[in-house]
């Protein structure tokens, strides 16, 4: 991910866009589906 290019976006956005932001994150980050891809991963140690 370009975080450059993100800040960038984040600069020029609407107040609108800023705050679908964190919902959009947030459902990414309760998905079922992320949960288990992430779970997946974690190793002990």
């Amino acid at each position: 991910m370009d975080y450059t290019n993100g800040l960038n976006s984040l600069n020029n956005a609407s107040p609108f866009d800023l705050y679908r932001l964190p919902v959009a994150i947030g459902n990414e980050l309760g998905s079922p589906q992320r949960i288990k891809a992430v779970k997946q991963k974690l190793r002990i140690g």
